[in-house]
């Protein structure tokens, strides 16, 4: 018995690890709101989103990155 539950054990591990690694490569382009070229919600600036209370398109020369996402910014403040 103590077999049969190792290869279970096993069985479930590995199909979890797969999930996990497939589920997570798709999730991150969602959670993260990036395009194809990693770029965080479309060029828009979030801080402006909230000071401005309306969305302003970031620039390039602005820009920052943070795991692996680029966020660009309408001015330096």
């Amino acid at each position: 018995m103590a077999k049969s539950f190792k290869k279970t054990l096993l069985i479930v591990l590995c199909f979890t690890s797969c999930f996990q690694l497939m589920y997570g490569q798709t999730t991150a382009h969602w959670y993260y709101n990036v395009d194809e070229n990693n770029l965080g919600i479309s060029g828009y600036d979030v801080v402006a989103y909230h000071t401005a209370s309306e969305a302003v398109k970031g620039i390039k020369e602005h820009s920052v990155s943070y795991k692996g996402v680029t966020y660009w910014f309408s001015s330096l403040a």
